[in-house]
């Protein structure tokens, strides 16, 4: 598979869960939502993502590396709102994408530290893309 077939719209969940003792906008402790990622992809292997805002949430962009094998790391750099002061922080991710027939699908996640020592997340992206008929 080439590099060029990564690139493109992937679309699935993202589900964050509190770790720490802040919890989401509302008071819960976990909140699903749909995504769309717009994945760009040179034929070095470098990456990077693009999730477009939704009301509420920073725009946020990931970027790193693709290897032959399909394994995958990227690394989020962003901001949040935590105890009302915006604080910056970048997450790590790592995980192999699959090809199962005409799609490939990825499950990806990071435990993301908005505030240090309390408003700590798990971030958990379950994306999909479905390949064109060979």
């Amino acid at each position: 598979m080439e590099f060029s077939d990564l690139s493109g719209l992937r679309t699935g969940q993202e589900t964050l869960t509190r770790l720490g003792e802040c919890k989401l906008e509302g008071g819960s402790d976990s909140v699903t939502n749909p995504v769309t990622m717009v994945w760009r992809i040179d034929d070095e292997g470098q990456v990077e993502i693009i999730l477009p805002a939704w009301p509420g949430v920073y725009p946020y962009t990931f970027a790193g590396k693709a290897q032959p094998d399909l394994s995958v790391s990227f690394d989020l750099a962003t901001s949040a709102m935590c105890s009302g002061y915006e604080h910056p922080y970048t997450a790590h991710y790592t995980s192999t994408i699959q090809a199962n027939g005409n799609s490939l699908t990825l499950e990806m996640d990071a435990t993301e530290v908005w505030w240090p020592g309390s408003c700590i997340f798990r971030r958990l992206h379950s994306i999909q893309k479905t390949l064109p008929p060979p």
